[in-house]
């Protein structure tokens, strides 16, 4: 009886801890308490954790310190773009790139890696920013996330946004 019970305690955190990362993406609001800051949350229909502009207070507890708490608790151990009987991840327009499983190899997966490359223009270069240890660069749902620092220009992909350092 005592092991069913821990059991249940346990599938029951998991469970309230996958729905921490199913939340909407919240900014928070001003206060006088805290700084804004750059925050991750868990974005359920890419599958990834991207970064957003967090004013300082409120919100809601899918906002991680770092990319990496963010993954830790949220990301599928594996990530399939184009998974079996789902829809393929989509770009910001709303179309898709990858129809069926075999398109995705080719095109959708490709236009996913050319966001990790992103076009910052001439003599510019993707930030870079250093996150538990890792230097990672910094991805958002799109522009309007607010997550780029001050020295640093939003650039839309095909798929995410990312960061460029000013000139």
């Amino acid at each position: 009886m005592k092991f069913l019970f821990s059991f249940l305690v346990f599938v029951l955190a998991v469970s309230a801890q996958n729905d921490i990362c199913l939340e909407k993406i919240e900014f928070g609001n001003s206060c006088s308490t805290a700084e804004p800051s750059i925050r991750f949350h868990f974005d359920n229909s890419t599958g990834l954790c991207m970064a957003f502009g967090y004013k300082g207070c409120g919100g809601n507890k899918n906002n991680f310190d770092t990319d990496g708490t963010c993954s830790a608790l949220c990301k599928p151990t594996s990530i399939n773009w184009c998974p079996v009987k789902s829809e393929p991840l989509k770009k910001t327009d709303g179309t898709v790139l990858c129809k069926k499983d075999d398109d995705c190899k080719t095109n959708g997966y490709y236009k996913v890696e050319s966001d990790y490359v992103p076009v910052c223009g001439k003599g510019r270069t993707a930030l870079i920013v250093k996150d538990d240890g890792n230097k990672n660069m910094l991805i958002g749902k799109n522009c309007d996330s607010n997550f780029c620092p001050k020295q640093s220009k939003c650039t839309m992909g095909n798929y995410f946004a990312t960061c460029c350092k000013k000139l």
